[in-house]
């Protein structure tokens, strides 16, 4: 007949069961950490798990903040009067404060006789509050408190560290990836600024601040463009140099001010007069535009004819001009096969002595 097991015997296999429990919870917690996407859901479960198995009547996880501090992160059980999870812990004279404090392991057998002791719940009689360090560095407290003083034996208080171990490698796992997430959004947001500056340079680069139109180097690249366009699809290419006729005769009896008023409302009607998408006008400098269009130099003729006369609509008086109002000669090239942007703004140059030669007010074709 078997004998009956006494307590000590008992108390011993609880204890074994507890050990063996710790371990299991511990290897547990880190598989799911790792596999986790957000690691402290996993000190969560822990919690709620360490308070279930020694039936704890309190059970919670502090972590320190950027500023140093302890914030309650995780509860299971009554808390201090009014306050709630979530909030900076405020008790500096509290077990939990001391144990932040020191790095220590605190283990209060009767909390009744602990000054520091904050009373959460009447039937709580011992307490084991635990640091969690991580190569040195503590990142938080494990809070356990509980109605049996033989609760936390010294067999489970020594796996209770080792599962404290654990929380502190999640934590710091959970530390690291909040802040590579952060450097990785920042690092974000820093490149779409500086894509964002980088397209607002570009712009400024390319733009005339004056006429608010592409400027020389934007028409540089422009004309590039369309002649290697040429190139390939054999599509036809023509350039147009524009003049303002007798500026500097403006600028004499008006001023440069008023000059540079003449520039902007030019710009605005060559850009209305040449409609189609693909055309483009920008500024060559000083009182010289440029103007690109896909067709031949027969069908750039015309338009330049247009361009005279959107210009003379404007009707800018100019008292030094033959008609009394601001004119523009016009030079048109069209592009060979085997044209290169030097050479068509050679050819376009020309036609355009020729049509203020011929009286301004006008457009030639380079032959």
């Amino acid at each position: 007949m078997a004998q009956p097991r006494t307590a000590n015997a008992i108390a011993v296999d609880t204890a074994a069961d507890d050990r063996e429990w710790l371990d299991q919870l511990g290897n547990e917690l880190v598989t799911d950490a790792l596999g986790a996407r957000e690691p402290l859901e996993s000190l969560q479960r822990v919690t709620r798990a360490l308070h279930r198995h020694f039936r704890l009547v309190v059970c919670g996880l502090f972590l320190v903040d950027e500023t140093g501090s302890l914030q309650h992160d995780t509860h299971v059980g009554p808390t201090v009067m009014a306050y709630k999870v979530g909030q900076r812990w405020t008790y500096q004279h509290s077990i939990v404060a001391r144990c932040h404090r020191t790095g220590e392991p605190q283990f209060v057998p009767n909390v009744l006789s602990d000054e520091d002791y904050i009373r959460t719940d009447a039937a709580v009689r011992t307490e084991f509050v635990i640091p969690l360090r991580f190569h040195g560095e503590t990142l938080g407290v494990l809070n356990l408190e509980a109605s049996n003083a033989r609760t936390f034996s010294a067999p489970v208080r020594a796996r209770l560290l080792k599962l404290a171990d654990r929380i502190a490698g999640v934590i710091h796992l959970a530390v690291i990836g909040h802040r590579l997430n952060k450097t990785t959004q920042e690092l974000a947001a820093a490149n779409r600024r500086l894509t964002a500056t980088a397209r607002k340079l570009r712009r400024l680069a390319t733009r005339d601040a004056l006429t608010r139109i592409p400027n020389r180097r934007q028409f540089e690249e422009s004309v590039t463009q369309a002649l290697a366009r040429q190139r390939r699809t054999g599509e036809d290419v023509s350039l147009m140099l524009i003049d303002v006729d007798r500026f500097k005769e403006f600028n004499d009896k008006y001023g440069h001010h008023r000059g540079d008023r003449v520039l902007a409302r030019v710009a605005r009607a060559l850009k209305t007069a040449l409609r189609r998408e693909t055309d483009f006008v920008a500024r060559y400098g000083g009182e010289e535009f440029a103007a690109i269009v896909n067709c031949d130099a027969s069908g750039a003729t015309v338009l330049a004819d247009r361009l005279c006369a959107a210009v003379r609509q404007v009707a800018i008086k100019h008292e030094r001009s033959a008609l009394g109002f601001v004119t523009i000669s016009v030079g048109v090239a069209g592009a060979g096969p085997r044209a290169t942007r030097d050479s068509l703004v050679q050819r376009a140059d020309r036609a355009l002595y020729l049509a203020k030669r011929g009286g301004r007010n006008c457009s030639r074709v380079s032959i």
